[in-house]
């Protein structure tokens, strides 16, 4: 069924490290910082070409952290698409 109403599709991007914040956000247009009341920073922009709006944040390293910052994320800017980006990095 396609998207009907006026309010563009969003994603979340959630990253760990801060390259892969930054390879996410080289696509990014028009971007602008958003700061949650507790903090919490995200930049939303779009990706060129379609009518996608994308949210991201780098939540660091840490499972606690990581869980706890996503569902904080997730009910501030209610998302239809929810993406972890992740690498592996060897020493």
């Amino acid at each position: 069924m396609p998207h009907t109403d006026t309010h563009p599709t969003t994603a979340v991007i959630l990253t760990a490290l801060p390259v892969e914040y930054d390879a996410i956000r080289a696509h990014l247009t028009g971007a602008e910082e958003l700061v949650h009341d507790n903090g919490t920073r995200v930049e939303r922009g779009r990706i060129e070409g379609t009518s996608w709006t994308v949210a991201i944040a780098e939540l660091g390293e840490g499972a606690v952290n990581t869980a706890a910052l996503t569902t904080q994320i997730v009910g501030w800017l209610r998302p239809e698409v929810l993406l972890l980006v992740a690498s592996r990095q060897v020493v």
